[in-house]
């Protein structure tokens, strides 16, 4: 009876042992930036984020050639213009930061930065970049058939359509005379 006049009792104090033996809760772990050689930086690339269209944002090195930046992962080419590119202070080292929605060929600038904004902006101003993935995926799949498997059928096919034009010339030919 002593015991549970003091501070609370018994079960307050088992409660505070059992928080101080339980382990720290894990600490949040920072997200890891791409790894980039110095050398790699004076040649002209920038850390791109670049937010996809299920709003999914992945980081990677990017070279600016031509004031256009090439994502392999969407396939597709964004404008990188000096509007564009903003610096990202990592440590004691500025880094060129581009922010690309891949639904645009433009990337966010401080006018732009808000991406449901800027989305529907871009579809209304006919600035998208889904007609260009449709038009190389197109292009890439018409050059496999011309090299691949189609190219022969279709040269069959051709063959046939000639022979059965020049059996109906003939045919006419002959009802005619």
């Amino acid at each position: 009876m002593v015991m549970e006049q003091e501070e609370g009792g018994v079960n307050t104090k088992l409660d505070k042992l059992i928080e101080v033996l339980e382990p720290k809760s894990k600490r949040t772990k920072k997200p890891k930036l791409p790894k980039l050689k110095k050398g790699k930086l004076l040649q002209n690339n920038a850390l791109v984020c670049y937010m996809m269209d299920n709003h999914i944002a992945a980081l990677e090195y990017v070279k600016i050639e031509n004031d256009y930046i090439y994502l392999r992962k969407t396939n597709t080419y964004h404008l990188a213009t000096a509007g564009n590119v903003m610096n990202l202070k990592i440590g004691n080292k500025l880094i060129p930061f581009i922010i690309q929605p891949t639904w645009s060929l433009e990337g966010l600038t401080k006018l732009t930065f808000d991406p449901v904004e800027h989305y529907n902006k871009t579809i209304e101003a006919n600035k998208g970049s889904n007609p260009q993935k449709v038009l190389i995926t197109l292009m890439e799949q018409a050059n496999l058939k011309i090299k691949g498997k189609m190219g022969g059928k279709t040269t069959l096919w051709v063959i046939i359509g000639i022979i059965i034009v020049l059996y109906m010339i003939m045919q006419l030919a002959g009802k005619g005379g």
